[in-house]
């Protein structure tokens, strides 16, 4: 059912099951598992296969990791579902046992993490920072032809029609302070500057 424990079951909206089996001693662990809305879409495109190849084929450059990075970046992608773009806070999106499952992880790693170099109690699978420093550590470069190649590609595959892709630039930009409001979303600082979410139309594609 999983890849890294093929013979765990799962055990869902099943009440009388779940507790009889519960008493006669056959689980030994129970968790509650938050499923939302947004768990849904993604646990499409993780069952279709595509949403899963497009993660890991994200160009990681760690040497050796504990967190894979389909995990670090899985949140990511339940963030935008959900108008959310905090990276601190992208790990507590991962709620749904089910959803981990469908990643091919125990969902014991909701509460117990991938390893134990945590200092406080843990409250996530992974810290904030995480992601963070994957991407202060991938090559500009590296990360563009990621997303305009091997991600391009299988959203060319797997678009239903009117998908479009965007990249947020949030590189600060100065124009005329008397022009500022001819920018949708701009504003004022006090060093006269104005810093401006250019929002890309990169592709978009028809079957």
């Amino acid at each position: 059912m999983i890849e890294l424990f093929p013979d765990l079951p799962i055990i869902s909206h099943k009440q009388k099951e779940t507790i009889a089996n519960l008493k006669a001693g056959e689980i030994d662990d129970l968790r509650v598992s938050n499923q939302l809305p947004i768990d849904d879409i993604v646990k499409f495109g993780l069952k279709e296969g595509f949403l899963k190849e497009g993660l890991k084929s994200f160009p990681d450059p760690r040497k050796t990791f504990d967190i894979p990075i389909e995990v670090l970046l899985l949140p990511q992608v339940l963030q935008r579902l959900d108008d959310e773009h905090s990276l601190l806070l992208a790990p507590y999106m991962l709620n749904s046992a089910e959803l981990m499952t469908e990643l091919g992880f125990s969902a014991r790693v909701l509460e117990e993490g991938f390893n134990t170099k945590n200092k406080y109690e843990r409250t996530a699978p992974f810290h904030g920072e995480s992601l963070k420093h994957v991407l202060l550590s991938t090559k500009a470069d590296k990360l563009l032809n990621w997303f305009n190649g091997d991600w391009n590609q299988l959203m060319k595959l797997n678009a239903p029609g009117r998908t479009r892709q965007y990249i947020i630039d949030g590189t600060e930009i100065i124009v005329p302070r008397h022009l500022y409001k001819d920018f949708e979303g701009a504003g004022l600082v006090k060093i006269k500057k104005v810093k401006l979410a250019v929002v890309i139309k990169l592709f978009g594609f028809k079957k």
